[in-house]
């Protein structure tokens, strides 16, 4: 937990918004423990596009914690959507060694989105090998994309300077642990960078 603290003291530090507030929740579960962030914006509200990139090459089927990535993953994704405003944008893309579109344009207060989206994550089959740049490339209209992977990119163009060169607007990267380090890649992007477990 003292990892935990430090991260969100660190993650409170990454934002130049004085108006971002960082705030958690810890709890620990048949001996595993569990953190629920949660950032907050205290000023007005202006509707954004948001992207969301999920990876589903075959190295997300790794069981650890008594449970795979991809299901962490898929439940970080959850826990993002239900924390966005209502009247956000959303878009969200699957990617392996190819990538394709979950869902486009769509409302995130509707009341069918984010049920929809978990639904289809759900029974979404694996797709090789990590190319996020085919990702990246279905959602280079959007104001920001949160990249949800364990950091093992090995297809396409991987060095994270040509990746943010695709969208050219904020990566939060969220690496499902155990996965690589994305920093550089959220740094280069002006987003941020975490991890999941």
């Amino acid at each position: 937990m003292n990892m935990i603290s430090n991260n969100l003291t660190q993650l409170s530090s990454e934002f130049k918004d004085p108006l971002i507030v960082v705030s958690s929740d810890t709890h620990t579960d048949n001996g595993i423990n569990y953190a629920m962030v949660t950032m907050t914006h205290s000023g007005s509200n202006k509707r954004q596009h948001i992207g969301i990139a999920l990876d589903f090459s075959t190295s997300m089927s790794q069981i650890t914690g008594g449970r795979s990535k991809k299901d962490t993953m898929i439940r970080a994704a959850e826990i993002a959507l239900k924390q966005m405003y209502d009247d956000n944008i959303v878009s969200v893309v699957v990617y392996g060694s190819h990538a394709s579109t979950i869902i486009k344009n769509a409302l995130v207060g509707h009341p069918d989105t984010i049920p929809n989206i978990v639904s289809r994550l759900k029974t979404q089959p694996y797709l090789g090998r990590t190319n996020p740049a085919a990702a990246l490339s279905l959602l280079n209209t959007c104001d920001q994309t949160l990249l949800l992977s364990d950091g093992n990119f090995n297809e396409g163009p991987t060095q994270h300077k040509t990746l943010h060169n695709i969208v050219k607007h904020p990566i939060l990267c969220g690496s499902i642990f155990p996965g690589t380090d994305m920093n550089e890649l959220a740094e280069l992007s002006e987003g941020t960078y975490f991890n999941i477990d």
